[in-house]
């Protein structure tokens, strides 16, 4: 690329200095030689003549001013400005003069509907050459590519199409060439589902192919799909699927599947009746779209596994049911998958258990599973069909209620214990209390005998003195007795209260 470049731009310039130099030739003739006047600005071998220098005559002769008695014609002038009146007043001519003197001959004919030259072809011919070469810049990589085009190779592909019958413009090729795509592939695609009696056009092709999608594997599905009599899909349902990450096909096998199973069955209700949406959606939700639609047209029979609960009367109880399922191909989104039924159904086998004798559940075990499908026959957001229930396996555990009044009744032993031990403790306690308070009553008593030793002393004494006589003194013999009595009353009374721990020190005794 850099080569190209710089061969370009080395012809560019090559033309660009001839078209100067045959711009700036001049004739000359040596029997005119004349000296440059103070006017003439000579530079770089150019002659610049300024106004004041030269005049023109009504002869169209350029004259030269400041050279005496001589008219000096120019040839080949180039004029740069006009006046602004439009005359034929010239601003400035520019000659060139190889040498300090001036060599001009001729007599030039300006007239005012001449074309412009000198500086003003240089210009002209100097944007030319621009045009050019921004031509070949821009648009050299296009030329190179319509002549690639049109090479045997393409034309040879296009004649092939033809000769099968596809009805593929010379446009159409035109397009899948500037798209860069596989024409060959391209065609020979075409050529396949032709054969199949699938038309296809060129634009959905070339739609496929820019979206980075594999041509032909997709254009293999889309066969796939008219033949086995899907009308409804299209190109477009397929690469849009692709596009958003699904599997078209397993899509197209899915639904081919289902439209078999619709025309072997005569049953409408359990007909699929599967779109290309549906399918799309399922397939895009993470699910074997066609493993699906075989659960859907065959059934399936799961089983719950033993499932333990409490009879009515308190013995563990363990059945386990096998369940005949179909699913709903429509509902698979939408609704409780399998996994719920399975549960509730679980749910609705414990709460039977627990409605009936265990006598009962071994006797009729089919009364539980028609229970249990009459209530999953209420199902409305299910997207399985339960066919049937029935049970395989009854296993009878412990009995539950007996083993809980046994626990009961150890608990209630070892309360009871408790109790015990703790009302023997109480009573020790009181029996030592007890002791504690006799024995304060023994020292009390001793107290009070020494007090009656001293008050006998007293009234021997009072006696003596004469300080008490024998009516004070039966007096207080009186309160003496009646004191006593009250003791001895209420001794009795103790008794009466505590007569166990008197028994027991008796015995102790």
């Amino acid at each position: 690329m850099l080569k190209k470049m710089g061969k370009l731009i080395k012809n560019f310039f090559l033309i660009l200095i001839f078209f100067i130099l045959h711009s700036c030739t001049f004739n000359y003739d040596d029997d005119a030689e004349f000296e440059l006047s103070k006017s003439v600005i000579y530079k770089d071998k150019f002659i610049i003549l300024q106004k004041e220098s030269y005049e023109i005559d009504s002869n169209y002769n350029v004259i030269l001013k400041g050279i005496s008695g001589n008219q000096v014609l120019l040839d080949e002038a180039f004029y740069m400005i006009k006046s602004k009146d439009s005359s034929l007043q010239i601003d400035y001519f520019i000659v060139r003069c190889p040498t300090d003197n001036l060599i001009v001959y001729g007599s030039p004919e300006l007239k005012e509907e001449d074309e412009p030259s000198g500086i003003v072809s240089i210009i002209i011919s100097f944007g030319i050459l621009i045009v050019i070469f921004a031509l070949l810049f821009f648009f050299g990589q296009r030329l190179a590519n319509i002549r690639n085009f049109l090479s045997g190779s393409l034309i040879n592909s296009w004649l092939v199409a033809k000769m099968n019958g596809l009805e593929l413009s010379f446009l159409d090729l035109w397009k899948l060439y500037r798209r860069k795509a596989n024409i060959k592939l391209v065609i020979d695609t075409m050529i396949t589902a032709h054969n199949s009696g699938v038309s296809l056009d060129a634009t959905k092709l070339r739609e496929i192919f820019l979206s980075g999608l594999d041509l032909k594997s997709m254009i293999e599905i889309y066969v796939l799909s008219r033949n086995a009599g899907l009308t409804a899909v299209t190109l477009d349902h397929l690469k849009t699927h692709q596009l958003a990450g699904g599997n078209p096909k397993k899509v197209v096998e899915a639904l081919i599947m289902a439209m078999r199973s619709d025309m072997e069955t005569t049953n409408e209700e359990i007909k699929l009746n599967l779109d290309f949406s549906t399918a799309a959606s399922i397939d895009l939700a993470g699910e074997d779209v066609v493993e699906e639609v075989r659960k859907s047209t065959n059934y399936k029979v799961e089983a719950t596994g033993l499932v333990k609960g409490i009879s009515k009367d308190g013995v563990e109880m363990s059945i386990e049911a096998k369940i005949t399922l179909l699913s709903k191909i429509n509902a698979v989104l939408s609704q409780a998958g399998k996994v719920t039924v399975m549960a509730r159904i679980t749910k609705q086998i414990i709460s039977e258990i627990g409605r009936r004798n265990y006598k009962d559940i071994i006797a009729e075990p089919f009364r539980i599973t028609e229970s249990v499908h009459s209530y999953v026959d209420t199902f409305e957001d299910a997207a399985v069909n339960v066919i049937s229930i029935d049970t395989s396996d009854i296993k009878i555990g412990e009995n539950v209620y007996a083993k809980i009044l046994e626990e009961n009744a150890k608990a209630e032993k070892l309360q009871r214990e408790a109790s015990e031990q703790k009302m023997k403790t109480r009573e020790q306690e009181m029996k030592a209390r007890l002791q504690e308070m006799r024995a304060k009553v023994e020292d009390a008593n001793s107290k009070l005998i020494e007090a009656e030793i001293d008050v006998r002393k007293a009234i021997a004494k009072a006696f003596i003195d004469g300080n008490l006589d024998i009516r004070t003194f039966n007096k207080i013999e009186n309160i003496k007795a009646d004191t006593m009595m009250r003791k001895n009353i209420s001794r009795i009374q103790v008794s009466e209260i505590v007569p166990p721990i008197q028994e027991e020190e008796n015995e102790e005794e």
